[in-house]
């Protein structure tokens, strides 16, 4: 199941299937979005640790993210490099959906 940030009504919508055993990603939303929250290519570390903190702070009981568009930010390894680090200290796996054909994933990962 998927689930974009900031727009689940509540936690009541995951709660039944998870407690079923299913998973479910977030779905972030990356650089192409010109929201506050977004992450972003070219913006600083800090900034984008804090829109993904915020972003991941909307909903609970996501096994995993996922990206919502942002090509330009897949593509930035030097962007990319520190969410999924972040990701990983936190025990959250990164799918990448394929948006993006010069996704820099692999080599960030």
């Amino acid at each position: 199941m998927l689930f974009q940030s900031g727009q689940v009504p509540g936690a009541k919508i995951v709660e039944a299937p998870t407690a079923k055993g299913y998973t479910f990603e977030a779905a972030i939303p990356w650089s192409t979005f010109p929201e506050a929250h977004t992450l972003r290519a070219g913006a600083d570390e800090d900034s984008n640790l804090q829109r993904l903190t915020w972003s991941l702070s909307r909903i609970t009981g996501y096994a995993g993210v996922t990206n919502l568009l942002g090509q330009r930010f897949l593509s930035d390894p030097d962007a990319l490099s520190p969410a999924l680090t972040y990701l990983a200290r936190r025990g959250l796996y990164f799918y990448d959906n394929g948006a993006s054909p010069k996704s820099a994933a692999p080599e960030a990962a």
